[in-house]
This record gives C-alpha cells, sequence and structure tokens, in this order.
C-alpha cells in the first residue's frame, strides 16, 4: 500500500509527465518532450544530438506502452501501477535501477558523466518545471556538495523517489515539488 508521500510524488510524476496536460499520460508525451529538450539543448532537427534524444524517449515510450492500454493511462491508473510495481521489489529493484540510468543519460547533456545544474535546469524546462525549482532541487540531490550529480546521486534519487516515506529525504524532489500533489486522483 503507497503512503499518502508516495502517492503525491507519484501524482506529481504524473502531471509532470503529462506533457501535453490532457490529464492522459500517452506515448505522444514522451515525443513533445524530447522534442522540447532536443531544442532547449540546442540540436537542429536531423542533427545527431537530435536524433540521439529522440530514440531515447522513443524507447522510453516503447517501454512504458504496454502498460498503457489504448496507449494512454490516467492518473488512477499510473498511481495503481506503481503501488502494484511497488509490491514486487525484486522485479521493481530492476526497474529502478534502469530508470535511473535512463535518466542520467537524459540530463547528461554532454555526456562527460556528471550533471551540472545547467543540465537539470534545461531538462526541467523541457518539462515545464518551474524555472527556479532546479537551483533549489541541485542542492539537495547533490549528495557529496560538488557541485555536479553523479551516476550514484541519480541512482539514490530515484530509490528515494519511489520508496522513501520521510517527507524530507532529498529524493522526493527529483520532479520538483511534490508537497502539494494530490493523495488521490480526481
Amino acid at each position: 500500500m503507497l503512503t499518502k508521500v508516495q502517492k503525491q510524488k507519484i501524482n506529481r510524476l504524473f502531471t509532470v509527465c503529462d506533457a501535453d496536460h490532457n490529464g492522459l499520460l500517452e506515448v505522444s508525451d514522451f515525443d513533445r518532450v524530447s522534442r522540447s529538450l532536443a531544442a532547449i539543448r540546442g540540436h537542429a532537427e536531423g542533427s545527431p544530438g537530435y536524433a540521439a534524444i529522440r530514440a531515447r524517449y522513443a524507447a522510453w515510450g516503447e517501454s512504458a506502452a504496454p502498460f498503457m492500454p489504448g496507449g494512454r493511462m490516467t492518473m488512477r491508473e499510473h498511481l495503481a501501477f506503481h503501488e502494484a510495481a511497488l509490491g514486487e521489489p525484486a522485479a521493481f529493484d530492476a526497474l529502478l535501477g534502469a530508470m535511473a540510468d535512463t535518466i542520467f543519460e537524459v540530463l547528461d547533456a554532454d555526456g562527460d558523466g556528471r550533471i551540472t545544474p545547467d543540465e537539470l535546469a534545461g531538462f526541467y524546462r523541457a518539462y515545464e518545471i518551474e524555472g527556479d525549482v532546479a537551483a533549489a532541487v541541485f542542492p539537495r540531490l547533490d549528495a557529496d556538495g560538488d557541485g555536479a550529480l553523479s551516476r550514484g546521486d541519480i541512482r539514490a534519487a530515484v530509490a528515494q523517489f519511489y520508496r522513501s516515506d520521510d517527507p524530507a529525504a532529498p529524493g522526493n524532489w527529483l520532479f520538483g515539488p511534490w508537497e502539494s500533489a494530490p493523495v488521490e486522483p480526481a
């Protein structure tokens, strides 16, 4: 059973990923965000950078498609999916690792193995997360305070985001402010 904190974070994630704000998470939302992120990073349509981002998001969308009957998912279905997935710890651990690695690779715009505040800010802009949120979130995620996020930092943040019931856990902020997200979908 998901706790109130987990429900709020997962519902925040749904809201962030619903790129067209129609109340449904659809494969097309992955496409919209990938185009936005490519543009934010200055990749012209048809360039290798543009193609790489689009391919990463297309793969992400394809991996989600089996869980989205008819190519879409409501917030309630999204919450139920995560509740069921978290109920299978071994399988979910593998999913978390893959998800964290994908998030890291998407965030690491220049491929140098570290995520800067500017890279996080660009990612947030692609998801239409408020402009100043990255500046507030970055220090929470930067566990060692070295000014960059490592793959380990992202793995820890993803694990906390999904598993932690501690409202103060830094990973809760991975997708921005979550405290005002609904506990139960409308």
